[in-house]
């Protein structure tokens, strides 16, 4: 997949500002760099360099490496915020996408993933007990997708924004489930491939007019997949 950026790895300006500016507002574009050493490898400008010496095959690839390319979270800041105007949200995927692709994977990566196949959860079986009454199918102005994390680690988040969503008077529902949209997490789209199928289910009772989430990774799966995997 990182062979379809091959120009735009060459086309970075080095300038920094995926980094931090400083400026009134806006002290860090990357929202996890300042809880790093600093290093030049742990915000986009050197992750864009890592990619460009993997393509290139100039590095050996080992934990450490791992670690700081799998550390961003593919909020997109970076990509917001470059002047030249990079894809890097997509070119750091397809990074990623690789290098699982060619077994080079983080040990919790592999852990996610058995537990996605098992369960289509990376936190394990679902708290709630299963139905298996159909949902009739109703048109609704926003489906809310808070995602797996949301839903297990932060309900307080699920219920203010459904109260906010009710205040607002808008016709909306709650995905019916708590599955993961894990292709973004760990790129291991050779083993899930046929994963995102369970969107479709889970989407295909409801009209739609717009989907909002909770979580960026999450943002960035329905915006690469909604036309083309929910077919909706």
């Amino acid at each position: 997949m990182l062979e379809k950026y091959r120009r735009q790895l060459y086309d970075c300006s080095r300038c920094g500002f995926c980094r931090m500016w400083g400026w009134e507002g806006v002290e860090h574009v990357c929202p996890t760099y300042p809880f790093t050493p600093g290093w030049e490898t742990q915000y986009a400008r050197g992750r864009v360099r890592m990619a460009r010496a993997t393509l290139e095959d100039e590095i050996e690839i080992g934990e450490s490496f791992l670690d700081h390319a799998y550390a961003c979270t593919l909020c997109g800041s970076c990509e917001v915020h470059c002047p030249v105007g990079l894809p890097l949200n997509e070119i750091l995927h397809a990074w990623r996408v690789d290098m699982a692709q060619a077994g080079h994977a983080l040990p919790t990566h592999e852990h996610i993933v058995t537990l996605m196949e098992k369960h289509l959860n990376p936190y394990g079986p679902s708290w709630e007990e299963p139905t298996d009454e159909p949902l009739e199918p109703r048109k609704v102005s926003v489906l809310y997708y808070p995602g797996c994390t949301t839903n297990r680690m932060a309900g307080e988040t699920v219920e203010a924004v459904t109260e906010i969503l009710d205040k607002l008077d808008l016709n909306h529902a709650l995905f019916p489930d708590d599955i993961c949209c894990p292709l973004i997490i760990t790129c291991q789209h050779n083993r899930l491939q046929t994963k995102p199928s369970y969107f479709r289910d889970g989407f295909s009772g409801f009209f739609l007019y717009a989907i909002r989430n909770s979580k960026d990774s999450s943002n960035f799966f329905l915006n690469r997949n909604y036309d083309r995997t929910l077919s909706i």
